[in-house]
């Protein structure tokens, strides 16, 4: 249960970052009539490289002490964030596999939607509908890669978030998600029944978890983060803007980040023994939000402004 509670979380990730991508491609270009690219991936290099350089340079602090021991694969997988395609990656850095996948959607995802901002919607229903088979064909032919986590696998959830950044634009969706906030908490149940069943079903169906139930989780928290987008004054929606919930959101990068090597299963470190490692994970998070994430995310505020 815990291995599918993890893909779930991983799952909403996946969907929120398409959701916010897209959404907020979508806004500048209807503020500039264009999309900066170079923008783009230079508020992503200051987001993201500055904490992961920092990871990278604790993980070989580590092999150094014989702490841990990475292949010569696991490091090219880490440098290039193409974990997503290594197989079976060392434990203390095989988390990077969605930090990879998010990588390879950012590379491609916000060319498409400059090329065509309009339009590019059609991209994203196309991944839907083309990646369960993809993953049906590299499970059967290229198992290799048949781990789950290769980005040619994964990139239909993160296009449910993509989609409903373009449905949010249509007045008939927004109409039919303007509900009172009862029936917002009972679709809410619902759909959460509705994962519930789906992870059920998993465990029964190989087949179905390979081909439907990405895309029934995906929809599920696509139709949930819109709801509660709209009724942030909602009780649901007070609790996900509280203080706690919000430094949880600060810190979730930096937790990502450093909780590998302290939650292996298969170490019996002293830093990895409960709550030992709980204590290290939260030292090392805020550290890293404090000291890196930042100081680095107010120098991109002044880069970004500069250089536009």
């Amino acid at each position: 249960y815990i291995g599918y509670l993890g893909r779930l979380g991983v799952d909403m990730f996946f969907v929120i970052s398409g959701f916010l991508i897209t959404l907020l491609l979508l806004r500048e270009q209807d503020r500039h009539q264009g999309i900066s690219l170079k923008q783009f991936y230079l508020r992503r290099t200051f987001r993201i490289l500055p904490a992961y350089v920092c990871l990278l340079t604790g993980i070989a602090l580590l092999c150094s002490l014989g702490s841990i021991t990475l292949t010569k694969a696991d490091w090219v997988g880490a440098l290039t964030y193409t974990v997503s395609f290594v197989h079976k990656p060392n434990w203390d850095i095989g988390h990077i596999w969605s930090l990879s996948v998010e990588e390879h959607f950012y590379l491609l995802w916000p060319v498409a939607v400059y090329f065509a901002p309009r339009r590019a919607w059609m991209g994203a229903v196309t991944a839907i509908a083309v990646t369960p088979g993809t993953r049906w064909l590299i499970q059967n032919h290229v198992p290799y890669l048949d781990d789950g986590y290769c980005s040619l696998t994964r990139m239909d959830t993160i296009a449910v978030g993509c989609c409903l950044a373009y449905l949010v634009y249509l007045r008939s969706f927004r109409q039919m998600m303007n509900m009172p906030v009862r029936n917002a908490y009972w679709v809410t149940f619902t759909l959460a029944l509705l994962v519930g069943l789906s992870v059920w079903l998993t465990m029964k169906s190989p087949t179905y978890e390979m081909i439907l139930h990405p895309l029934v989780v995906a929809g599920a928290y696509a139709t949930t983060i819109w709801l509660w987008t709209i009724r942030a004054d909602s009780l649901f929606g007070w609790l996900l803007n509280s203080k706690p919930a919000v430094a949880i959101g600060l810190l979730s990068y930096s937790i990502y980040l450093w909780q590998q090597p302290f939650l292996s299963p298969f170490s019996d470190k002293w830093y990895a023994q409960s709550p030992v490692n709980l204590i290290f994970i939260t030292i090392l998070a805020c550290g890293s939000y404090l000291l890196i994430e930042r100081p680095i995310l107010k120098l991109k505020e002044r880069a970004t402004s500069s250089a536009a």
